[in-house]
């Protein structure tokens, strides 16, 4: 899973996300009978979610929500990318590159 969520970072910052995922952890949601089959996941922090991704034929349908209502984060979680439009002020409160100054 490390190398396809680092595959998509920039090179320049890729060894900062490679620090960053050692440092992290990542909850994954999958078909609770094919669990091979992943709709996303979230990867976050101590203090931030770092990373949410839900496949495209899987969006709208709440996982994003879910994933990011199981992180164990006080609301409004700290998010170190831009979170999805969707994701409203309340839940998720959005500082760039926080992840990288802790």
């Amino acid at each position: 899973m490390l190398s396809s969520l680092t595959r998509s970072v920039p090179g320049n910052v890729h060894d900062d996300a490679r620090e960053l995922m050692r440092r992290c952890r990542v909850l994954v949601a999958c078909d609770p009978e094919q669990t091979w089959h992943l709709y996303g996941c979230v990867v976050f922090g101590a203090e931030s979610v770092h990373w949410l991704y839900v496949k495209s034929a899987m969006r709208r349908l709440g996982v994003g929500r879910a994933l990011l209502d199981a992180v164990p984060l006080p609301r409004p979680v700290i998010a170190s990318l831009r979170p999805p439009p969707w994701v409203p002020r309340e839940v998720a409160d959005f500082r760039p590159l926080y992840a990288l100054t802790r």
